[in-house]
């Protein structure tokens, strides 16, 4: 769905104006990012952000920023990881937050060969009883 009325902004100063003059009447505000191949003066996101974040509080009450649902193993995956006993057991035995981004680090690939490459190295190193090879602490030499 395409919002309606995408505003572009070509510098920090006209977002902050905007700001000021608008955030306490409207509920929202699509802001609109050029890619810099058009040469079309543009603000970036981290220029929104710092406006928005200059803001004066009294005339602002929240703010929100979307994120996407969180990365979850898809029924195939989960399926192909309790086939190995002892995987599954290591995998349910991890935190909570340690779940999440295995599954964000398998399920984010946009190829799907990368995804079950990174899905078998999962099982692999979870029946190993080891974490998945980007999250493992480097060791301390000494």
């Amino acid at each position: 769905m395409e919002p309606d009325g995408i505003n572009h902004f070509d510098c920090p100063e006209a977002f902050r104006s905007w700001l000021k003059r608008y955030h306490s009447e409207r509920d929202e505000l699509w802001v609109g990012f050029w890619k810099i191949s058009t040469r079309r003066p543009s603000i970036t996101w981290p220029e929104s952000v710092d406006a928005y974040r200059k803001r004066t509080e009294e005339n602002s009450e929240r703010y929100s920023f979307e994120r996407e649902a969180p990365a979850t193993l898809s029924d195939d995956y989960l399926a192909r990881l309790q086939s190995d006993a002892a995987a599954w057991a290591d995998w349910q035995s991890r935190p909570p937050g340690y779940r999440r981004q295995v599954s964000h680090w398998v399920m984010s690939a946009k190829r799907e060969s990368t995804r079950e490459r990174r899905l078998q190295s999962l099982i692999e190193d979870s029946a190993g009883g080891r974490r998945v090879k980007p999250l493992r602490q480097a060791s301390r030499g000494g």
